[in-house]
């Protein structure tokens, strides 16, 4: 069982790179002994079988604190002491793969959310930030690539399983709102109907 649930797990995340040319890092290991600022680890894929999948279809509606992944509540209690899951929704990565986003909070900490696939390997760390603290470089970008577009408020600082950041930020204009990622350097990472 183990195997198929990795297999699935490898699969959505192969649809995720295809998906969307975004250059984030995905964890393709269990999260549940990884403390959340190690190193990306890489997995062989699994010789493809041709049996079928036993493991039940992702259901979106039915994304909540108490039908997480296994390996959701260990992970934020060893990697984010003190803090607890405060709300999970589906909510889509850029590009359009599911993936699960569980707020989690602790009294005096700043609240971030955390994003998993739907077998429960985690993804990245989001946390709202001003828009005036992200690079430089990503404004400009912003201001030329998304002309016409007003960015919102506030974006979202990522930090992805190896620590690379990248920068969420939601673009509006009237009856075309986009969410665009960036580099730190101002390179659009992928970008997605908001």
């Amino acid at each position: 069982m183990h195997m198929k649930a990795r297999t699935i797990g490898l699969s959505l995340l192969l649809f995720f790179v295809i998906g969307c040319a975004k250059k984030s890092s995905v964890q393709t290991a269990d999260t549940t002994n990884i403390p959340a600022t190690a190193a990306p680890t890489t997995a062989t894929a699994p010789a493809a079988s041709s049996q079928p999948s036993a493991a039940p279809t992702f259901d979106a509606k039915k994304v909540s604190v108490h039908n997480l992944p296994d390996s959701v509540k260990p992970f934020v209690s060893q990697n984010y002491p003190g803090y607890v899951i405060a709300a999970a929704t589906y909510d889509p990565l850029c590009g359009g793969a599911p993936a699960i986003d569980v707020a989690i909070r602790a009294k005096g900490k700043p609240a971030y959310s955390v994003i998993f696939l739907p077998s429960g390997h985690y993804v990245q760390r989001e946390q709202d930030v001003p828009l005036s603290t992200i690079p430089a470089p990503v404004i400009a970008t912003v201001k030329t690539k998304y002309a016409g577009f007003k960015p919102g408020r506030q974006a979202e600082k990522l930090v992805l399983v190896d620590n690379s950041i990248e920068y969420s930020v939601d673009l509006l204009k009237p009856h075309n709102q986009r969410e665009a990622v960036f580099s730190s350097t101002g390179e659009v990472l992928c970008e997605g109907k908001e």
